[in-house]
């Protein structure tokens, strides 16, 4: 039966107009598949509806039906329904909106055909009475009764609520203000580029990303103070399969990594933290009196291509208030920084063209701070003039006075009612604006939160206008002096935590606390049920022990919370700038496998010639399917040190992981995967032997001996187990050699005169260090053979043995039967061969180049290694069944 309720209309009408296309417009047939009227709830409501002549609604089951239109209804001639049982019906009728219809839809123009986990965006328009005292709030940047602030909830209160029709998933989306903006790069001083805002309709807008296929309904409502409220007719929207490989970045189930459509997502990356003109100005943009030009957003997004370019697809990002924050001079007022929040749409859209992901950091600590020990005095707690750089650099967080809070009590911030009431507004906007992108990974709370609120005195050592210079005394840190403090931050993160998941019900992206080193015991923000994911900031400077640091705090934090941990900011620091970049190389490869779930490195921003360390590193883990399944799987890591802990000498250092591996038959497999270092590769031994020109705390005197400013920074121990003083010379050194299995195998000395003269094989200060130190990375199906553990008693030296390392694929999976030793070695190299399987034997250099190819089938062989160029040697097993690689040191 096909019951026709009011008049039915069969005219169509299409509007497209510069890209906005009006929801309520018949812009498109709406057919309603039988499936949709066999799935969808009683009662269909759609805009515009047509049943054409090519479908013939015979339902599979009794069904009754009620459709009704906003607009209008089109029946083609020859539409036929034929129902086969006596209570199918068919009901339709025409219901007008009366509510507000001037809603355009700015991404689409056909809301038949969404994609899942693509964009859309809507924009409002209020009647005009109510746009008008919008924009003389806008104009004026007043509160007074006529106006309204559409940046604070209690004025203006705009939501979207998307319900799935099949599902009956309800997402509320709330809107932000909206004010497009084009870059004014007229003047040829690139210093003075600025902004120029553009003609912008529907100033409310509202960005969605829906997950889930099928038709949504979509709700607008906006509530003005006083209780004012408008509503707008409903719309629908059809979601289909998404074709692309897109997602949010979500935990894993070992609780352990992080994934992203269920694969493997493990970022490694580099920080692109904000746009910075110190190109322009000789000094970082953090540190100027003013906002910045425009350009450094070009420079910017151009680095984004640069970085994906050579293989890196993830960066941190930084709300830094000189370039890039919403909030700073006003409380609660965003229009004269709103080019900042165009901006970070265009880092983001970059972002989603290039396939990259962001760490997005929503506050840097620095605001906080009462004479920032950074000297960024144009944009801290306090409002001192301060000569620096600029005639008076002085600024000062306007919560401060706006909530009249004492000028050397900052970290009352984080208990104001009033602060967090209004900054909770501006973690609105941000989430409404950016929280639609799958290509941000997670959103960080707060920029290293136990350093807010330090306090320090300026000294001035030079006051001359052409070069000042200052110096930070007396740093106090409230976090570390008040007992107080660290609750306040776990009850600060709880609150901003609750807000996003549970008041806004954003859960689509992971939230993480941003930590300076690891929280004292009063903070327990890592249990928060709302933080996904722990990070903290930690360099490596002290090469060797640092990574077993690292690992041993990941471990005791996962323990305690079961949460990924992110290395937010790490790599080398003071050695960066004078080991030619073997630092960066070891820390990226060594975070690998401490632990963490990612880690972005800090250094090398502008040195495109390192990034591709970071790709190789992101490759061999995501796309190799054996260390990808460990990484999902459940797996620990150790990182090899000796004698608990210490660093050794000078020797083969190895990071490995430990897990297990399942095959397609169902079996165990013990199995490792990780990379191996020599830690003597680092800035002491590849420092030029003279270089007076340059003189730094990483060059000696030429003498061999350590200054007092390098015992903290040197990565060599003496035989005794006793740090340097600045009067010891570099000789006997230690080198204590160990199994992947942390197995102690042997001790050796190795007499040395002076460090620049260093004639150890692994170092590389004749050159050619890339080819004679670079991290190698391996996979390994291995258990300690009883001939490597008899040795183990044996008291020759050059006896002793590392395991080989093997590649193997998952099938035909075997146990190592393949024994090189001795390893070390000087002259010859034994080769013992129990498996008849292996017919020839490769040694190649780190370069791949092939040295000697011998012949297996006896079962004894021996390699004369006298003649070659010292260093690390591959050895590889040619065998048709499986490939092995074998590392030597010579």
């Amino acid at each position: 039966m096909l019951k026709l309720f009011t008049y039915v209309t069969f005219s169509f009408l299409v509007t497209l107009c510069f890209g906005q296309t009006n929801v309520y417009d018949c812009y498109i047939n709406n057919i309603i598949p039988i499936q949709q009227l066999e799935n969808l709830p009683y009662e269909i409501q759609k805009n515009c509806i047509l049943f054409p002549s090519t479908i013939q609604y015979d339902f599979l089951n009794p069904v009754v039906k009620k459709i009704t239109s906003t607009n209008r209804i089109l029946i083609e001639s020859g539409f036929h329904f034929h129902p086969t049982q006596n209570n199918e019906e068919l009901w339709l009728n025409i219901n007008k909106c009366n509510n507000l219809t001037n809603v355009v839809c700015f991404t689409h123009n056909s809301l038949d055909s969404v994609e899942a986990l693509k964009k859309i965006e809507f924009g409002i328009e209020l009647p005009d009475s109510i746009e008008q005292r919008i924009q003389q709030f806008i104009l004026s940047g007043d509160t007074l009764a006529s106006e309204i602030n559409p940046y604070l909830s209690w004025q203006l209160d705009s939501k979207a609520v998307f319900t799935n029709m099949q599902t009956g998933l309800v997402k509320t989306i709330h809107g932000f203000y909206f004010q497009d903006f084009k870059r004014d790069t007229s003047n040829v001083n690139k210093n003075l580029w600025t902004w120029s805002p553009i003609s912008t309709s529907h100033h409310m807008r509202f960005r969605f990303t829906p997950e889930e296929i099928g038709v949504w309904e979509v709700l607008i409502k906006v509530k003005l103070k006083n209780n004012i409220n408008y509503a707008f007719c409903p719309f629908t929207i059809n979601v289909t399969e998404n074709t692309s490989d897109d997602g949010f970045v979500k935990v894993a189930t070992n609780k352990k990594v992080l994934v992203r459509n269920e694969k493997l997502f493990f970022p490694i990356g580099t920080h692109i933290p904000w746009p910075d003109d110190s190109h322009l100005y000789g000094n970082n943009s953090a540190y100027r009196n003013t906002h910045t030009s425009s350009y450094p957003n070009v420079e910017l997004q151009a680095r984004m291509g640069n970085l994906k370019s050579e293989g890196v697809d993830y960066f941190r990002l930084i709300l830094n208030p000189p370039s890039l924050d919403l909030e700073f001079e006003e409380v609660g007022n965003y229009t004269n920084r709103l080019n900042d929040g165009w901006e970070i749409d265009q880092i983001i859209e970059r972002a989603e063209e290039l396939n990259m992901y962001i760490d997005f950091n929503m506050f840097v600590g620095y605001t906080l701070d009462i004479k920032s020990i950074y000297t960024r005095f144009g944009w801290d707690w306090g409002g001192d003039s301060i000569l620096y750089d600029y005639p008076r650099s002085q600024g000062s967080f306007a919560y401060r006075e706006r909530f009249n809070l004492p000028e050397k009590e900052a970290k009352q911030w984080f208990t104001n009612e009033d602060c967090k009431k209004y900054y909770k507004q501006k973690v609105k906007y941000l989430i409404s604006r950016y929280g639609y992108s799958t290509h941000i990974s997670m959103f960080e709370l707060f920029s290293e939160i136990n350093l807010a609120g330090l306090e320090a005195e300026v000294v001035y050592v030079n006051t001359d206008p052409n070069n000042l210079q200052v110096q930070m005394n007396n740093i106090s840190n409230p976090y570390d002096n008040d007992p107080q403090q660290p609750l306040n931050v776990t009850n600060w993160h709880s609150e901003m935590a609750k807000f996003i998941k549970n008041e806004l019900g954003h859960t689509e992206h992971l939230l993480a606390v941003s930590y300076a080193g690891l929280p004292n015991d009063n903070d327990s923000s890592y249990a928060i049920p709302e933080i996904d994911v722990m990070t903290f900031n930690s360099y490596s400077d002290n090469l060797g022990n640092r990574y077993d640091s690292e690992k041993i705090n990941i471990q005791e934090q996962f323990e305690k919370y079961h949460k990924p941990m992110i290395l937010g900011e790490t790599g080398p620091i003071a050695e960066y700038n004078c080991d030619a970049t073997s630092s960066f190389r070891k820390s990226a490869w060594m975070h690998a496998f401490t632990g963490a779930a990612g880690y972005n490195m800090w250094e090398a921003q502008f040195n495109s010639d390192v990034w591709h360390h970071l790709a190789d590193v992101r490759s061999f883990i995501e796309d190799t399917p054996e260390v990808a399944d460990l990484f999902m799987g459940n797996w620990e890591t150790s990182y090899l040190n000796d004698n608990n802990n210490i660093g050794a000498a000078i020797r083969k250092e190895a990071t490995y992981l430990k897990g297990t591996y399942i095959n397609q038959l169902g079996n165990q497999e013990n199995l490792m995967v990780g990379a191996v270092s020599n830690l003597t590769d680092n800035y002491f031994t590849n420092r030029p032997p003279d270089d007076s020109l340059n003189p730094s705390w990483c060059f000696t005197n030429g003498t061999g001996v350590l200054t007092q400013d390098q015992q903290s920074k040197q990565d060599l121990y003496p035989g005794n187990g006793v740090l340097y003083s600045s009067f010891f010379n570099l000789s006997d050194f230690t080198l204590n050699w160990f199994n992947y299995d942390g197995d102690f195998l042997s001790t050796t000395y190795s007499p040395l005169t002076s460090v620049l003269l260093l004639n150890h094989p692994l170092s590389c200060i004749t050159g050619n260090c890339a080819a004679r130190t670079s991290e190698i990375p391996f996979i390994i199906d291995w258990e300690l053979s009883d001939y490597n553990k008899n040795l183990q008693n044996n008291s020759n030296p050059n006896e002793r043995i590392i395991p080989t390392e093997g590649n193997f694929t998952p099938k035909n999976r075997v146990k190592n039967q393949l024994l090189v030793f001795p390893n070390p070695a000087q002259n010859n190299v034994q080769v013992i061969c129990t498996d008849p399987a292996i017919i020839t034997f490769k040694l190649v250099d780190a370069r791949g180049k092939t040295v000697r190819v011998i012949d297996l089938r006896e079962l004894n062989k021996s390699i004369n290694i006298a003649n070659l160029e010292s260093g690390i040697r591959s050895c590889v097993n040619t065998s048709l069944f499986q490939k092995f690689h074998f590392f030597l040191l010579y």
